[in-house]
């Protein structure tokens, strides 16, 4: 279902319906445009919609990276690792909430230099998308951006303010040609008053993993927001503690998509980006010994950290992955098919009115 409306609502636009008016759906616009882009350009096809799905992921990976080389390749690179370690089980689809994260990590990586005033109107931009792809984005957005914020120079915060308003002025239109009632009711209070008691699971009734993973999530999360702190005690004019601070906030702002339906794959769209913040939140926080051996060392050891508590406090996951990348490399499509070949292997395809859909087992395609 979810997929499915990827794939309907932006060909509905293209022919000239609206959202929240001539059909129904809780998310804002934004991830539904850029959809509506690609199929005019490509044509509307489930391999055009996870290609847009697999563009979010790369941003995301190259804007982590970006972020964390202010602390060195090799604490860049443990990142990129752990992100690209768990991204790997999200799929392709272009979900909402995966183009959110992306465009929110963006403005951040725009703003992180401050003195640039393009960045700072770039960095506004990508909040406002972040925004119109997630409404319920505002809080952590204005939390990761204001210790940034507050280094700006006064013009350029207007900058970044007219970029974020430009960005939004869309959903301006969208509400004078909807009606601020019905935009309200489709954004605000349907999901949070009606749809959301309705999909709550409650925390204390979900299976034993779930809840661990839940506070392995608060307590990454409590080390990433100190380890934000210490910078910016420690260095409070850089930007780049600032940013470690604000990337924190972000990561914690998160937790609600989690609570609002406690299953694995809601808690894994929260759960990978306080995660691979990990090897910088432990490089902050060990001692700073310049020109000693621990200083040399000091990137390497905070990686080393990071993994090994990833291997001791999600083994089951780490050994799920490792079993996973193994039959990947052994994937028919990266060497000769075996005589042994499951389906699952290429997968089955349904051909509905010219389209073909994919589907992993004989089970799910007769259903």
């Amino acid at each position: 279902m979810d997929e499915g409306s990827l794939l309907v609502y932006p060909e509905l636009i293209l022919k000239g319906q609206l959202p929240y008016r001539d059909f129904e759906t809780v998310y804002g616009p934004g991830n539904l445009w850029v959809l509506s882009a690609a199929y005019a350009l490509f044509g509307t096809d489930m391999s055009v919609e996870r290609a847009v799905g697999l563009a979010y992921r790369l941003i995301i990976l190259l804007s982590i990276f970006g972020i964390a080389q202010r602390w060195g390749t090799i604490a860049a690179a443990g990142s990129l690792a752990l992100m690209g370690m768990l991204l790997a089980f999200t799929g392709f689809f272009a979900g909402s909430w995966i183009a959110a994260v992306a465009f929110a990590l963006c403005s951040l990586w725009m703003i992180a230099k401050v003195d640039f005033s393009w960045r700072c109107f770039a960095g506004g931009m990508f909040g406002g998308t972040a925004l119109l792809c997630r409404v319920d984005f505002g809080l952590a957005l204005i939390a990761s951006t204001l210790p940034l914020f507050l280094l700006m120079k006064r013009e350029d915060k207007y900058r970044y303010l007219s970029g974020i308003g430009l960005t939004l002025l869309p959903l301006g239109w969208l509400m004078v040609v909807v009606g601020p009632g019905q935009l309200l009711h489709s954004l605000f209070l349907f999901p949070v008053f009606h749809l959301n008691p309705a999909r709550h699971l409650p925390i204390l009734s979900a299976e034993g993993y779930l809840v661990y993973l839940l506070c392995v999530h608060l307590l990454v999360n409590a080390l990433n927001v100190a380890a934000g702190i210490v910078a910016v005690r420690r260095e409070p004019a850089q930007t780049r503690s600032r940013l470690l601070l604000g990337i924190a906030l972000l990561g914690f702002g998160l937790t609600h998509y989690a609570l609002q339906r406690f299953d694995f794959n809601h808690m894994l769209f929260s759960l990978f980006l306080p995660l691979s913040l990990l090897p910088l939140s432990i490089f902050v926080l060990l001692p700073d010994k310049s020109g000693t051996l621990l200083g040399r060392i000091r990137p390497g050891l905070a990686l080393l950290i990071a993994f090994t508590a990833m291997q001791v406090g999600l083994s089951q996951f780490c050994l799920f992955y490792y079993k996973w990348f193994s039959e990947g490399i052994r994937h028919p499509f990266a060497r000769e098919a075996s005589t042994k070949r499951h389906d699952s292997d290429l997968g089955i395809f349904i051909m509905r009115n010219g389209r073909s859909f994919a589907f992993r087992t004989e089970e799910e395609a007769s259903a």
